[in-house]
């Protein structure tokens, strides 16, 4: 799959996740793209670009987790991701 800019500086992101080390849900994804690219866009379009990197395997969502009081789902990249990101994969601890 040939992924887009978009979807790049979407992966990116992922990569990066949260400077707590914690994985990005999608509301945090999407402030992070207006931070870093100064990209503004919905969740249904985000949607949208995020399904072919689901479906390709380089993002997985990662369970729910309760944050800022409502249930989110988890954005994380999987080992193909990192790997197209040129970045080494985590080992698993």
């Amino acid at each position: 799959m040939k992924m887009t800019n978009r979807q790049l500086q979407v992966m990116t992101l992922l990569c990066r996740g949260n400077p707590d080390g914690s994985v990005l849900d999608i509301d945090q994804l999407l402030e992070s793209l207006v931070v870093q690219y100064g990209w503004v866009t919905s969740k249904a379009s985000m949607h949208c670009t995020l399904r072919p990197m689901l479906e390709e395997g380089y993002v997985i969502r990662d369970g729910k987790e309760i944050r800022r009081s409502r249930s989110r789902s988890l954005l994380k990249p999987t080992d193909l991701g990192f790997r197209l990101m040129g970045i080494e994969p985590l080992e698993p601890a």
